[in-house]
């Protein structure tokens, strides 16, 4: 593991691959030692009566310890896969034969990392031993059992453990062969809650389906039986008591909820819990009463007026009895649940009927407790580790980076997208290709324009036509973004000639500058041979470019006027470059920056906010996020339904609801800046300190990514609850001299697959349950501001990168590179997650 981490092995195998296959071996390493240090200072000493029980108690007992350990055996099958996709890279493949044989025991790494699950059952077998050859009499002897009897335990979890995480695997795998459509749902740390047969109500009336409660998501489908013959002589009752259930029916994909787009709306366990009561106290009645009159038959004297009055209290409490058993199958408000949930088009609601609220009330306490296991996961999450720099290739002085971004497919190799990154001075701009597959490298620098780069935006081939048989508007009809749709009868199979011909348009990459000329590229052109193919120039100077929803939509401003256009695609999918149309708004500011969230258009003019309508190209929402005429919107970056707004020459970090621009919290950095410049010379601390501002906002895989003036960059989790969130920030050992200049991310695999994501159907959260990520697969919902510095995350096979001047490194494990130096030369840094 460790020379792995050296200059000279590093680029053998990606860091995100590597952290796979060594997961929790450091931790592990770090447990033994100390377990080792311990011992080795008690038996330097040893005498007849010294006692070894109590530290060998006090080492398996830790819980730090069996966390560890659960963990590793959960990932060890992970591990194994990443070792054989490592050992497909040929150079990989040569060192780790040359590892192999010059291994003392000639073990490979499969068996040497099974080693720390072996050991366990070895150190119960030498207890057994020592306890053995130990007196009853003597001072260890209840350690040493009691040390045993953990080791024991230790040892039937790990192995409870392993079965369990296959048995998982394995249930995963098999809901996932019977449910058509469903392909993803075999991923690290999820697992299946349970499945219930439940009526959906919905505008199409109601319909049978089946909900699939996993750790992080919930997957709805439809259901119906394989053999008709069958499928009239029972109900759905019987359907999901008999045992074959999962195999005697079929199942289609509808619809993906993550558990942080979904909210219980209206809380009915409280009336059902009063229900239920009531019913058990009058069981309890009836049981009495029935009890009353077998002792009333004992009496002597006349009792037919007391047998009649207990008659008739039996009669009322057993009539009362079976209402409230009728109640508990037949009243709506206790066998129904009522969930929101949110999805591209905002905030929709969704009604589940069970057959009975027994049912309903397991349900709904499951899907409590998956939630807030889930939360606790991610507030746990490790921080990202910073990977490699390297400096940029520069023609001359003076040119900067201002924007970068993904393409939206695959490199010539066939693997990871390309990242096209925009340097600039006033007089001219530059982009630099730069190659994230194995060991990251810049692969060409062209010079284009003679202004300077301000907008890059890359912009997906064309999407397949669907017809859409549910059309969910929270706006009104003339929103025809599809929300919440639970039929199975939408349908975008059905391929035509023009279909066929728009699915050979390849993604592009749109550059402005400030001369109001856009260069529309190809992902895989050669930037110095086509750059004056596709070229049109506008009347004003770029401020910003974004895709939404099949248009790409243009800033531009000048001195005394601001403009918005758009461009559509013609008939068989190609950019209509020479049509242009404008966007009427009543507004005399530049709009910038602007980003794609929720599937609107969100602009920033001076210190409001507009939420514009694609379709309609009205604004919808408009909002004012700062009371100061002075001051403007800097960056934005968008998780889901929130937005992170910064303002100029600010430190403070808004936090605002996407559909209404409603502000929910804000909270500042300054304090974590101040920290992290202690260290510092004063008069270097003071500098930053006074012009402190944040220069870049990202979102990326459940993580807020804020870059500074400062050049310090930092990153914290995303509460899935913004209204009390106190974020707590991770400072990244990594940084610049200068100024972060911007933050993008890139996914390895190919990023095109997101922009189906309607056609998929998912909660607007739901993308980020799969190997892609919705803010690498929306890289306009990125700021795009004149930013430095370039981060690069990795993980499921994906890069974040971060670029910018100088290189400044306060991690002490990070020894190769030279810090502090060259602060006006323009570094990449990348970081994995």
């Amino acid at each position: 593991m460790r020379p792995l981490r050296q200059p000279l092995e590093c680029t053998l195998i990606d860091a995100g691959l590597a952290d796979k296959i060594f997961y929790k071996i450091p931790e592990i390493l770090i447990h033994h030692q100390h377990f080792l240090a311990a011992l080795r200072d008690r038996l330097d000493n040893f005498q007849s009566d010294t006692r070894i029980g109590d530290v060998l108690l006090s080492h398996f007992k830790k819980q730090s310890m069996i966390e560890t350990y659960i963990a590793f055996v959960d990932n060890f099958k992970f591990a194994k896969q990443s070792i054989i996709e490592a050992r497909a890279k040929p150079a990989f493949e040569k060192y780790y034969m040359r590892c192999c044989r010059d291994h003392r025991n000639k073990l490979d790494l499969d068996s040497l990392l099974i080693s720390p699950v072996q050991r366990v059952p070895r150190y119960e077998l030498i207890l057994k031993q020592i306890v053995k050859h130990t007196s009853v009499e003597h001072s260890d002897y209840e350690n040493l059992l009691l040390a045993q009897k953990h080791i024991h335990e230790l040892a039937t979890t790990i192995n409870r453990q392993k079965e369990e995480s296959e048995e998982m695997e394995q249930r995963l795998r098999e809901i996932e062969a019977i449910v058509d459509g469903l392909d993803d749902l075999v991923t690290t740390g999820r697992s299946f809650n349970r499945y219930d047969v439940v009526t959906i109500s919905n505008s199409g009336g109601s319909k049978q389906r089946c909900l699939f409660l996993m750790s992080d998501q919930i997957i709805l489908t439809s259901v119906r039986r394989k053999s008709p013959s069958t499928r009239s002589g029972r109900n759905s009752a019987s359907l999901v008591q008999s045992a074959d259930f999962l195999d005697s029916n079929r199942f289609k994909l509808l619809f993906k909820i993550s558990l942080d787009d979904i909210e219980i709306s209206k809380d009915s366990l409280s009336l059902l819990q009063s229900t239920e009561l009531r019913l058990q106290a009058a069981q309890e009645d009836v049981n009495i009463l029935n009890k009353m009159i077998e002792l009333s038959k004992l009496l002597k004297s006349e009792h037919s007026a007391l047998t009649t009055m207990l008659d008739n209290m039996r009669t009322e409490r057993m009539q009362e009895l079976r209402a409230l058993q009728e109640q508990l199958t037949s009243d709506p408000e206790l066998t129904t649940v009522h969930l929101q949930v949110t999805t591209i088009n905002g905030i929709e609601s969704l009604t589940i009927h069970f057959s009975n609220a027994d049912k309903r009330a397991i349900w709904e306490n499951a899907l409590v407790e998956a939630k807030n296991a889930l939360i606790n996961s991610l507030q746990n999450d490790q921080a990202p580790n910073h990977l490699r720099s390297i400096v940029t290739h520069r023609t001359r002085s003076g040119l900067i980076f201002s924007v970068a971004s993904p393409t939206l497919g695959k490199s010539m190799e066939g693997g990871a997208p390309n990242v096209w990154v925009c340097t600039t001075d006033k007089f001219s701009g530059q982009i630099a290709v730069v190659n994230v597959n194995g060991e990251p490298t810049i692969e060409s620098s062209t010079g284009i324009g003679n202004a300077a780069i301000i907008a890059i935006c890359p912009v997906p081939s064309p999407r397949k036509r669907r017809k859409v048989s549910v059309k969910a508007s929270v706006d009104g009809p003339g929103n025809e973004i599809p929300g919440l749709e639970l039929d199975s009868s939408s349908s975008d199979s059905d391929d035509s000639d023009s279909d066929s011909s728009r699915r050979n348009i390849q993604s592009t990459i749109w550059i402005g500058n400030e001369d109001g000329e856009i260069f529309v590229f190809n992902f895989l052109d050669n930037v110095r041979l086509k750059s004056r193919e596709k070229m049109t120039r506008l009347p004003l100077p770029i401020d910003d470019i974004v895709y939404v929803d099949e248009k790409v939509f243009v800033s531009l401003s000048s001195s005394s006027h601001v403009q918005l256009v758009y461009f559509q695609r013609g008939k068989e999918g190609n950019w209509d470059m020479e049509n242009s149309k404008n966007v009427r708004l009543d507004l005399h500011t530049r709009l910038r920056p602007m980003i794609a969230v929720v599937s609107r258009l969100c602009i920033a003019s001076a210190n409001s906010l507009y939420l514009i309508n694609p379709s309609t190209t009205k604004i919808e929402k408009s909002a004012q996020v700062s009371s100061y005429p002075s001051e403007t919107v800097a960056c934005m970056a968008a998780h889901g339904s929130t937005m992170f707004v910064a303002m100029n020459k600010s430190s403070i970090v808004k936090v605002v609801n996407a559909f209404t621009l409603d502000c929910l919290l804000e909270f500042s950095i300054s304090h974590v800046i101040n920290k992290t410049l202690s260290t510092q010379e004063d008069i270097i601390r003071q500098h930053k300190m006074g012009c402190l501002r944040i220069s870049a906002l990202l979102c990326c895989k459940n993580r807020l990514w804020i870059g500074t003036s400062a050049g310090i960059i930092l990153n914290a989790n995303i509460a899935s609850t913004k209204t009390n969130w106190t974020p707590t920030f991770n400072v990244c050992k990594a940084g610049h001299i200068g100024p972060c200049r911007f933050l993008t991310a890139v996914s390895v695999s190919s990023s095109a697959i997101l922009f189906d994501m309607r056609r998929r159907r998912m909660s607007l959260n739901a993308p980020s349950l799969q190997q892609l990520d919705q803010n690498i697969l929306f890289p306009s919902q990125v700021c795009k501001l004149d930013v430095l510095s370039f981060i690069v995350l990795y993980s499921f096979q994906m890069f974040v990168i971060s670029g910018g001047e100088g290189y400044d490194n306060n991690n002490t494990d990070i020894r190769e590179e030279k810090t502090g130096i060259d602060d006006a030369v323009n570094h990449l840094l990348f970081w994995t997650t």
